[in-house]
């Protein structure tokens, strides 16, 4: 926000969605997202989709995108 303002406006929250382009790098999200489950020690912390992998699958998807993005 600029410098002053204490809440977000309608006005400036319109500029920053038509602002927003998505990263182009989706394989690296999903890595990152997964090895941040796959640390988790709280099942009750993860996301609904996550909370219901077994830590088997989230480590053999993490094997593939490592081998993916070259790690």
């Amino acid at each position: 926000m600029p410098p002053g303002e204490t809440t977000l406006g309608a006005a400036l929250l319109r500029e920053l969605i038509q602002d927003f382009q998505p990263p182009s790098y989706p394989l690296e999200l999903e890595y990152q997202r997964l090895i941040a489950a796959f640390e988790c020690t709280s099942r009750r912390l993860l996301p609904p989709d996550l909370a219901v992998l077994a830590p088997e699958a989230i480590g053999a998807r993490l094997a593939e995108l490592r081998m993916a993005l070259g790690r």
